[in-house]
């Protein structure tokens, strides 16, 4: 599947976390944590602000990024999960 994306969003793949802590204790499925980590799929070309001036966001494809937790909308596309999520919802990029 290809998406465009548009305006200041990007399309993620969720990564999932491991269920271990720092400490070694296992963190059990029955809690539910939200995923924080995303493979970036698509970008859009950014925020144009009321000037009109093209702002872009600073990611690319393939790029791996760090999310506030419930930022994201999540949609399921040939039966796998995405996440579309705006960018000033994005904190990071994981290296």
């Amino acid at each position: 599947m290809k998406m465009k994306m548009l305006g200041d969003k990007v399309l993620a793949l969720p990564i999932e976390e491991e269920n271990v802590s720092e400490g070694g204790i296992i963190i059990p499925d029955t809690v539910e944590k939200p995923p924080r980590k995303a493979k970036i799929v698509s970008v859009g070309p950014g925020r144009v602000d009321e000037n009109g001036i093209l702002h872009p966001i600073g990611v690319k494809e393939g790029e791996v990024v760090l999310f506030t937790p419930h930022a994201p909308t999540q949609i399921k596309v040939d039966g796998t999960i995405y996440l579309v999520l705006r960018g000033y919802d994005l904190l990071g990029v994981v290296s």
